[in-house]
């Protein structure tokens, strides 16, 4: 699967369109859960994105490995992290 560099789309999007921004579901809640990398995934990428209008889509989960508390933990996360860059 090939994934798209979140600072190259940010800089050819600007601010004329909504980046609508899906982080890969195995690095977020599927396989593992791991907090620190969660938060540098989506800091990293949302870095690159704060200079626009961004959309976060957490989608095509297929398993969360019987704790389905991983996705309002990623929820918690994802909500420090835009604290963090768009303030």
């Amino acid at each position: 699967m090939a994934l798209a560099d979140a600072a190259r789309c940010a800089e050819q999007i600007g601010q004329d369109y909504v980046i609508s921004y899906r982080p890969s579901p195995a690095d977020m809640v599927s396989y593992g859960f791991d907090r620190d990398r969660v938060r540098s995934i989506l800091r990293r990428d949302l870095e690159a994105c704060k200079h626009g209008h961004v959309d976060i889509t957490l989608k095509d989960v297929e398993t969360v490995e019987a704790d389905p508390t991983r996705v309002r933990k990623w929820v918690n996360v994802t909500r420090e992290v835009i604290d963090e860059v768009f303030r």
